[in-house]
């Protein structure tokens, strides 16, 4: 693993060089592209330059920032967030004291300023082919895994942190750089709490490369002082939110495991393979890569990356298949972004390296076949990836409602008022409570932005009432394929469970029932788009004023809903699944936790 390619290899690989460059050169004026749209365009334009779950973080920081309270709601104090990326973002809202908009626009900079800057560093060391094949890798990871890295979420820290692990590494070596990058995972882990997963993976790799040289026991020594300052870091920062928000972990997480089935959640094994496919075409071309360059020469820095990250994810999905109830979604898959940036770096270093030396078997296949690998991985690909997302926004036809855009709609429309109001939502509440004004205040029913005090009330089933009486909403929004309509004519009610996103959760869930005319506003469900932001659904805004007791009727289809084998997410929002397969393994799943509660009739 410590062993490094040499440094005398021509880096004036013309073609190879242009084709990095260009692409770099692309994604550079894309992404400035997309920045200035955000800072001229219309809110209803750009709001999906971010994903929803960007929002948590960028209305915590605004109101941290502006109110002195870590909140999204403005009603409780949450520690639903993870802290490095929150704090990063914090330290400029309180600088510049941004409104809205423009705290928006910097967000989509910063995100372009750090992907950039990580390129122009690999580039910078243009004769070190290794560095130089990186900026490659860089491209096409960013294109293959967008939601990991583009989207405003706190993933995008993994890759400048990734960069200066591998520094290190070539530097000193993989065991001699150990205590330097047993700082940087102390980073590592405040980006994603389960970013402990690399650690694990770390670890393990690490200790594999010493336990040959030093024995069994003086590498689990070291393998303990390695883990040590991250581990250190972790408790600390438990330690502190226990005492500043009464509870150790962050409620975002802790949200997902409540009413969970242990144990049986596997099936999110379907979102890893899926997931698993922007590599598909990179691993094809590696292969014969390899095979011209001849037995995996100076590959060690590479292939023990690619270990840890393939260990990593196995972790991860160990993890949430266990103790999750919920489904994992895109940006949890930065382990095989990670991967994916080394492995078309790979590409790219054999290539310029061929393009030097050629190979016994056929100079001219060899350079031709490795110029098209990168060209297609770092250069087509990204580029067709990046100009789309810049088109979609531009495109004057592009007139379909998006999620986040139907927010503002209701923003502009039905919520418009001078007066205080309080909106209880759970899906897609981000977008509504960052774009609200200061009198409309939103509070998100799933959890992951509340605090302790409703975690508590779920575990105990009481958050109706704890809804009632310290939330006291005015509206209630809802986003459904259909809404179950119970009982006979004059008698009917709206039947509204919340949260839907757990898999396999049947235990603490909340329940609604509305009368007919509770219904405030009623958005029809549209004709299905292509885009795969088209939101395929019925929105319902309830008075929740006007909410009724939920009679036997009524209580009878919630119970069937929470533990039918299609389960209450895929009865509400079929639109997030993507194939027969997935809905398949969701069955199987909740199938399996069904009969787990037999035999341990305990959730999480």
């Amino acid at each position: 693993m410590a062993s490094a390619p040499p440094r005398n290899i021509d880096p004036h690989a013309r073609l190879m060089a242009a084709f990095i460059i260009a692409s770099v050169t692309v994604f550079f004026i894309l992404r400035t592209a997309m920045t200035a749209m955000a800072g001229i365009g219309d809110p209803h334009t750009i709001v999906d330059m971010v994903f929803d779950d960007a929002y948590y973080y960028l209305s915590i920081a605004y109101n941290i920032a502006q109110h002195g309270m870590s909140t999204f709601d403005r009603l409780t104090e949450t520690n639903g967030y993870h802290p490095l990326w929150l704090l990063i973002l914090t330290g400029f809202e309180a600088l510049f004291q941004f409104d809205k908009k423009n705290f928006y626009t910097f967000t989509l900079a910063l995100i372009g300023i750090i992907t950039i800057a990580s390129l122009l560093y690999c580039m910078k060391k243009r004769r070190d082919p290794f560095s130089f094949s990186l900026a490659a890798g860089l491209s096409a990871g960013y294109a293959g895994y967008p939601f990991v890295w583009l989207y405003g979420l706190e993933t995008i820290l993994f890759a400048p942190l990734l960069l200066a692990v591998l520094h290190f590494v070539r530097k000193d070596g993989f065991v001699e750089s150990r205590n330097k990058a047993a700082l940087i995972f102390c980073a590592v882990i405040l980006v994603r709490l389960d970013a402990a997963c690399l650690l694990i993976s770390y670890a393990a790799v690490l200790f594999y490369a010493m336990r040959k040289q030093q024995g069994i026991r003086q590498s689990i020594i070291k393998i303990t002082f390695f883990v040590m300052p991250a581990f250190a870091t972790l408790m600390l920062y438990f330690l502190i939110n226990k005492m500043i928000f009464g509870i150790a972990l962050p409620v975002s997480g802790v949200a997902k495991m409540i009413g969970a089935q242990p144990l049986s959640n596997w099936g999110i094994a379907y979102y890893y393979i899926f997931n698993m496919a922007p590599l598909l075409l990179p691993v094809i071309l590696l292969v014969p890569a390899e095979i011209l360059w001849g037995k995996f020469r100076h590959g060690a820095i590479y292939y023990g990356g690619l270990s840890i990250f393939f260990i990593a994810n196995m972790v991860q999905y160990a993890y949430y298949g266990a103790l999750s109830g919920w489904m994992p979604w895109p940006w949890y898959f930065y382990n095989q972004a990670l991967f994916m940036i080394l492995l078309v770096a790979r590409i790219a270093f054999i290539s310029l390296c061929i393009m030097k030396t050629g190979t016994p078997l056929s100079m001219k296949f060899g350079k031709a076949f490795t110029a098209g690998a990168v060209a297609v991985c770092s250069i087509l690909v990204p580029i067709l990836v990046h100009a789309l997302m810049v088109y979609s926004y531009v495109d004057p036809t592009n007139s379909f409602s998006t999620f986040n855009r139907r927010n503002l709609d209701d923003l502009n429309g039905i919520l418009k008022t001078t007066d205080s109001v309080t909106v209880a939502m759970g899906d897609r509440a981000g977008g509504l409570g960052y774009w609200a004004p200061e009198n409309i205040r939103v509070f998100q029913l799933e959890g992951l932005v509340a605090g302790r005090e409703y975690l508590d009330a779920r575990r105990s089933d009481t958050a109706q009432k704890w809804l009632t009486e310290n939330i006291k909403p005015d509206y209630l929004i809802v986003d459904r394929d259909a809404v179950p309509l119970i009982g006979p004519p004059g008698k009917q009610y709206y039947v509204i469970i919340e949260p839907i996103q757990g898999r396999v959760v049947f235990d603490h869930l909340v329940a609604f029932c509305f009368p007919v005319d509770a219904v405030v506003k009623k958005t029809e469900r549209v004709t299905a788009n292509p885009n795969l932001r088209q939101p395929d659904v019925q929105r319902f805004i309830f008075d929740f004023k006007k909410r009724a007791p939920c009679d036997n009727e009524c209580a009878s289809e919630i119970q069937r809903s929470i533990f039918a084998v299609e389960g209450p997410r895929e009865l509400a929002m079929s639109v997030e699944y993507r194939s027969r397969l997935n809905r398949y393994w969701e069955r199987l799943d909740r199938k399996i936790a069904l009969k787990l509660r037999q035999y341990w009739p305990h959730s999480l």
